[in-house]
């Protein structure tokens, strides 16, 4: 058996917290990492963790979530526009400038068409590029690139572009973007169904860890258990609610703490059913939904209602 962060890691280490323990075999705990990965990467939480640089495990290796996928997830969408135009651009949160910025790209024309590819910031060579535009199924380029990208990015897109000098036709169009001030601003997520389970196995785990009168293998929870551990997309909203895909974003700005956010996760047992409810970085501003978890009917004959309720609040910095 092993030990169980119900609260996952990623979102920070908080004092008096106390793991689940002996519920969780070490073998099922490691299965559960993918769902986590989802949880703290590919959902609204992740747009949150990145905007206040909120990090895991320091051994873990942070990537943004606007640039990668995580867990067969797609990358998080940030979009707005720039104030006194009225198309939409792409855009992610920078660390180093603890800001939201227009996302960098360059559309190649090829013999397979037009290919957009976003610059991210571990492409560093021109054959970081080249791998990509194999991945994509390129063989030849068909005509000159055009790349878009911030005034101080210019010098390391056109050392990105030097390495396809021969095999371009024509000079690459070169477009420096001016950052402006951002309006309209909204971020989205798109996870697999892995986030959702990821998702039950808190809201479970919570339960398990502050109900004792549970043991977790009871029958009632036959379903809870196989939706964690065997999931399927059509199981989603059999046991979830409260999902919401986008997020207006108040300001842009990236902020160099959380502290006076917290999360809020509670547990509630009756005669009729039993539900955890959980929500994420609740402070100033928008908050994220409150997530329903059904766990199961319940097996308890008296009319008595049973509920406990957490906070883990960030202060300090942390």
């Amino acid at each position: 058996m092993s030990g169980e962060h119900y609260l996952p890691r990623c979102l920070g280490n908080f004092r008096g917290y106390e793991q689940l323990k002996d519920r969780i075999c070490g073998r099922c705990n490691n299965d559960f990492s993918v769902l986590d990965e989802q949880f703290c990467c590919s959902g609204p939480e992740a747009i949150f963790r990145e905007r206040f640089n909120v990090a895991g495990y320091k051994h873990h290796r942070r990537r943004s979530p606007f640039q990668k996928g995580s867990a067969g997830a797609k990358p998080l969408t940030l979009r707005g526009t720039t104030e006194g135009e009225g198309t939409e651009v792409d855009l992610y949160y920078d660390r180093l400038t603890a800001a939201a910025r227009r996302r960098r790209q360059i559309i190649f024309m090829t013999d397979i068409g037009e290919v957009s590819m976003q610059i991210t910031d571990d492409m560093t060579e021109p054959k970081h590029v080249e791998e990509k535009l194999v991945r994509a199924g390129v063989k030849m380029l068909s005509g000159p690139a055009e790349a878009s990208f911030a005034p101080d990015e210019r010098e390391w897109i056109v050392h990105l572009l030097s390495g396809f000098k021969d095999a371009m036709v024509g000079e690459p169009e070169l477009t420096e973007m001016p950052e402006g001030t951002l309006v309209n601003v909204y971020a989205g997520a798109n996870p697999t169904h892995l986030y959702f389970r990821g998702l039950a196995k808190i809201g479970f785990h919570y339960f398990l860890k502050h109900m004792p009168e549970f043991h977790g293998s009871e029958d009632c929870f036959a379903g809870i258990r196989y939706f964690i551990t065997r999931g399927r997309v059509e199981d989603v909203y059999r046991f979830t609610a409260g999902w919401v895909d986008h997020l207006t974003v108040d300001d842009v700005q990236a902020r160099p703490s959380p502290a006076g956010y917290y999360h809020r996760l509670d547990a509630q047992a009756d005669c009729r059913r039993l539900v955890s409810r959980l929500q994420f970085f609740i402070g100033p501003g928008f908050r994220l939904p409150v997530h329903t978890i059904y766990l199961g009917p319940s097996p308890l004959l008296v009319e008595y209602t049973r509920r406990c309720a957490h906070t883990f609040t960030y202060s300090d910095g942390r």
